[in-house]
């Protein structure tokens, strides 16, 4: 399988339906139906073990527990949205107090064989239906799924063994690290520590939300110290998280840790690596446990690196039947120029690919390459601290992250276009895009700039929001934003596009052009100003008001300071801003001369 799940539902109240969702290979869908239909009678007919039904409640329990933790900072909006949904669904508003309490009473009196029977009814009634969705009719057609459904309902199943008990393994990782030294950032409530291996933590004590705690693991140096000519294998890099730990696969790891709350995801940033987890206060140290089992022994399970190479392929495919599917794909890679860093692979390469290449690819920089630990959210700094000198801080000695400056390997733009580059996808003849990039400069070249080239493209947005969907009715999705690297001095970029029509394409670059050159030419009112300027401010009190936003502010900032600064005066730096200052920027970015273009347009043939 490329993914398996089991559902129960009540469809618009008219029915009650239980399915089985599977994604596969097309070439597998013999095995794969075999697996569900026998897995399907299995559970039936010997229904739910002890062991199995303590596990999921322990962990709908712990859910719940944290929801209601976390009740007194539940987000405005949403609380709007579950008032709203329960009234066109005609339900009643429960608050998560109640739903415990209601959950509890259910789950003190189940036995396993109630769940059993429970399980039983839920594939009772009409059916079962088999559908089968693929890019090309399956071998052997409806006769073949018929004849293997059957195939497997004939054949015996026996009742699997209980799972015997599973510890979680890697609850020491030496002796505690030491701090030597510490600095109070005391305008942003933050801290910076060092513990004497070299892991330095940033801790953020917050109360927008009861008992969530971000954390996020940064290791390495991330895109910018990748050669930009090598297709690297991060496509892939989840399979460091579904490969599990050197002494535990991931689903015993689930087994140990029931109960539990935390998270496991990797990313691939342009100066780092990351681990990241949600937990809360009390599960912290496991939570840190589990990410620094992922740096010091990752499993490199050859089946899930298989599992994600096999979904590539259906992936790929998916993408490139819609124009917003081939723009995800492609963009990053073509804002590059190419560079490898950012190209998704093509089916050769990722055909060609290996588990050793992502291994060599990211074990360097967890096996001795720089960490930074950043944890916001409602926890003390005390804590956090003696967590990550248990854990990260426990591990041997690692290198100390470079002075910010040029990376390794710079990035680029790609050169003005007098005609727009042309991409096509093979779905709908009535889909298009059209997309146009102006290069500007990176965040800390001028960080003023930057700030007049945000509210430039809000303004740009208003422009064509007036001119496209409102004047000519041709579009409701225009779209203008812009990107300043933190990271790369020379790479951004202000952008607009639209998803129209083919045939309405052109004509999305003639009014942008026309809408450049007036702002060129004049200076925008005041109003037009505040119009941008208002949301935009807005927009970062809210953000500022959440973990997520320190998070992401905050990680990097004991390597640059420049980061500090910006948090600083964002606020300020956009609300000095003049429309002059904007006409300025487009005189410096805005031009025709520098644009670059796309077309994203139907193959021939597409329906």
């Amino acid at each position: 399988f490329i993914s398996a799940a089991a559902f129960h539902a009540s469809v618009l109240r008219a029915e009650e339906l239980t399915y089985v969702d599977l994604i596969i290979q097309p070439d597998h869908w013999r095995q794969a139906l075999t697996a569900a239909e026998t897995e399907i009678r299995r559970a039936v007919q010997y229904g739910v073990r002890p062991d199995e039904l303590a596990r999921e409640i322990s962990d709908d329990e712990a859910t719940l527990r944290t929801a209601v933790d976390g009740a007194a900072t539940r987000r405005t909006s949403d609380r709007s949205d579950q008032f709203a949904k329960s009234r066109s669904d005609d339900d009643v508003v429960t608050s998560p107090a109640e739903e415990l309490a209601l959950f509890e009473e259910v789950a003190k009196k189940l036995t396993a064989p109630e769940a059993s029977a429970a399980l039983r009814d839920a594939f009772k009634g009409g059916g079962p239906l088999v559908l089968a969705e693929a890019p090309a009719p399956l071998d052997g057609g409806e006769a073949a799924i018929r004849k293997v459904f059957q195939a497997a309902a004939n054949a015996p199943v026996k009742a699997e063994t209980a799972e015997t008990r599973v510890d979680w393994p890697y609850q020491s990782f030496g002796r505690p690290g030491r701090v030597v030294d510490r600095d109070d950032i005391t305008d942003l409530d933050t801290v910076f520590v060092r513990f004497d291996n070299g892991v330095r933590l940033t801790v953020k004590r917050t109360k927008f939300r009861e008992d969530q705690v971000l954390v996020r693991v940064r290791f390495g140096d991330g895109r910018e110290g990748e050669n930009p000519t090598v297709q690297h294998v991060t496509w892939a890099q989840s399979a460091l998280i579904e490969g599990g730990f050197g002494k535990i696969t991931v689903d015993d790891a689930e087994r140990a840790l029931a109960g539990q709350v935390y998270g496991a995801s990797v990313g691939t940033g342009d100066d780092a690596f990351a681990l990241g987890g949600e937990t809360r206060a009390s599960d912290l140290e496991t939570q840190l446990q589990v990410l620094a089992a992922y740096i010091s022994d990752p499993g490199w399970r050859p089946e899930a690196f298989k599992r994600l190479k096999d979904y590539a392929p259906s992936l790929e495919a998916q993408l490139a039947s819609t124009d917003s599917g081939v723009l995800s794909r492609d963009l990053a890679g073509l804002l590059h120029a190419g560079d490898e860093r950012w190209t998704f692979p093509t089916s050769a390469q990722i055909e060609g690919e290996t588990l050793d290449q992502l291994k060599r690819d990211m074990s360097p920089a967890m096996q001795s390459g720089p960490i930074e630990v950043v944890i916001i959210g409602d926890v003390t700094v005390d804590k956090a601290i003696e967590a990550v000198a248990n854990t990260l801080g426990a591990l041997p000695k690692r290198a100390d992250p470079p002075p910010p400056g040029m990376p390794t390997y710079d990035a680029h733009f790609p050169r003005p276009t007098s005609q727009p580059v042309v991409d096509g996808h093979n779905g709908r003849a009535d889909q298009g895009i059209a997309f146009i990039a102006w290069p500007t400069n990176g965040f800390f070249a001028d960080v003023s700039a930057a700030r007049a080239n945000e509210l430039l493209a809000r303004v740009l947005q208003l422009r064509l929001t007036d001119v496209l969907r409102l004047g000519e009715g041709v579009t409701y999705s225009p779209v203008a934003t812009q990107d300043a690297s933190q990271v790369f001095p020379h790479w951004g970029y202000i952008s607009a596009q639209m998803e129209a029509p083919p045939d309405k394409l052109a004509g999305f670059f003639a009014d942008v052009d026309k809408i450049a050159a007036d702002l060129r030419a004049h200076p925008i009112s005041a109003d037009e100003l505040e119009r941008a300027r208002e949301p935009a401010l807005e927009q970062l009190e809210k953000a500022r008001a959440t973990n997520q936003y320190w998070l992401d502010r905050l990680s990097g900032a004991q390597r640059d300071p420049r980061l500090l600064d910006a948090v600083r005066s964002a606020e300020a730096g956009l609300e000095r801003l003049s429309a002059t200052d904007l006409q300025h920027a487009a005189q410096s970015y805005l031009r025709d001369a520098a644009a670059w273009r796309l077309e994203i347009k139907p193959e021939p043939g597409a329906h």
